[in-house]
């Protein structure tokens, strides 16, 4: 009978609540992104630097890069995530050969310093960047080295050459969507590589010259928090409650 009850009320509740067709968009740039350079010291990062890297270098070196957009407060209370789009600007690659890589999402905070590197190899890494070992240079780590994340749900693409790329699918919308909703923490994600030589992408960050290239995060949504607040309001009265 409780269950009853509570199907009922489940019933109840989906048909007070329609979803708006219309979509609304939000557009945000990064916030903060830099580049964990593959080194046993943890003393190399790019925290102000024009681009990230992402792949495996010609030495065989893994450089995978860290971007962040805050985009959960700029998002109504309640909303509907329909689609996402990344766009990455690649500005300089070894080849023309499609590369895979992937989104994966950050579990820990990490820092964004004043180092500069205008080449593959990294700089030295100033007061609060993010390294292979670090979070935050120099005294605090990440949980394992390379970076911590869950690379469970990811978001798998292709790069190729110099250009501007679309990144989207069902798993980005899908993380986005769990930030917004507070399942997830919003950290960040970590861009990795297939770990193929020759691999490495340099791509526009945050402090590129050229705003065009910069990285951008567009957001599809619908606002159902008015809906959701007329709705509860509607069923506390069809089952008598204050």
């Amino acid at each position: 009978m409780k269950r009853l009850t509570i199907v009922t009320i489940a019933i109840g509740l989906a048909a007070l609540i329609s979803v708006p067709a219309n979509s609304e968009v939000l557009e945000v740039s990064s916030s903060k992104d830099n580049t964990l350079f593959e080194s046993e010291d943890g003393s190399l990062s790019n925290g102000s630097g024009p681009e990230i890297f992402a792949g495996t270098n010609g030495q065989n070196l893994r450089r995978r890069g860290l971007l962040y957009f805050d985009f959960v407060d700029a998002l109504p209370e309640v909303v509907v995530v329909d689609s996402v789009f990344l766009y990455l600007s690649v500005t300089n690659a070894p080849n023309e050969t499609t590369q895979s890589f992937s989104l994966s999402v950050i579990s820990e905070e990490w820092g964004e310093g004043s180092s500069v590197s205008n080449g593959g190899q990294g700089a030295p890494a100033e007061k609060g960047d993010a390294t292979w070992l670090h979070r935050f240079y120099p005294n605090e780590f990440w949980s394992e080295p390379g970076g911590s994340d869950d690379p469970t749900g990811n978001q798998s693409f292709t790069l190729g050459g110099n250009g501007t790329y679309e990144i989207s699918g069902p798993r980005l919308t899908l993380l986005v969507s769990a930030a917004a909703d507070g399942v997830i923490l919003n950290e960040g994600w970590i861009l990795r590589g297939s770990g193929d030589l020759n691999s490495a992408r340099r791509i526009a960050s945050r402090e590129n010259t050229n705003a065009n290239l910069r990285p951008r995060l567009v957001i599809h949504y619908r606002d159902i928090t008015p809906i959701r607040e007329t709705s509860w309001g509607r069923l506390k009265k069809v089952l008598g409650g204050d």
